[in-house]
């Protein structure tokens, strides 16, 4: 009988191990050898794959082709992955655009807000000077208020409270505002 023996590398390569997990092997006893010479190790090709049973060679081949796919697969949702990313960037930048505008927008609304409260401030101090001192004279100018006959300090606290309600009225209409704006 005429059969060929495996060096420790061909034993390895024809199991599909490497070469220091023949060796361990050989040297635990797991695997037995033939011959141990200058040249290495001599395995009975039986022997290593009763240990290692042979590798079918079309496995490997499905591995790489599997790999392969894999990475082609890999690839497609790689180009996926950054179309939706730059999908959200754009959508993030309307967004803050978006908020951009809504900040001057509602600056501009507080800012008209601020306006109305000092004129109708202004407004009910000149009501109340007007009912203290109760006299003729004459008010600043552009701001004449001429209230004259009887019952005209009623008409002025009627008037007061017209403009009350007109501030109240202002600022929940300002708070509906700023809360559909931000929300």
């Amino acid at each position: 009988m005429n059969t060929t023996l495996f060096s420790l590398n061909q034993a390895a390569k024809e199991a599909g191990k490497s070469t220091s997990t023949i060796s361990k092997y050989l040297k635990n006893g797991k695997l037995s050898y033939v011959s141990k010479d200058e040249g290495g190790y001599k395995i009975d090709p039986a022997e290593l794959f009763r240990v290692f049973p042979k590798a079918n060679s079309e496995p490997v081949r499905e591995k790489k082709d599997r790999k392969i796919a894999n990475t082609h697969e890999n690839t497609i949702e790689y180009i996926q992955l950054q179309a939706e990313r730059d999908i959200l960037d754009e959508k993030l930048k309307m967004r803050e655009e978006q908020n951009s505008d809504l900040k001057n927008r509602l600056e501009g609304i507080e800012k008209e807000r601020d306006d109305w409260r000092d004129q109708a401030k202004q407004s009910l101090r000149l009501l109340e000077d007007q009912s203290k001192n109760n006299s003729p004279e004459k008010p600043e100018e552009g701001n004449e208020i001429i209230l004259k006959g009887r019952g005209g300090e009623g008409r002025l606290k009627a008037i007061r409270g017209e403009i009350l309600a007109a501030l109240g009225i202002l600022c929940v209409l300002m708070f509906a505002l700023v809360v559909a704006l931000y929300f």
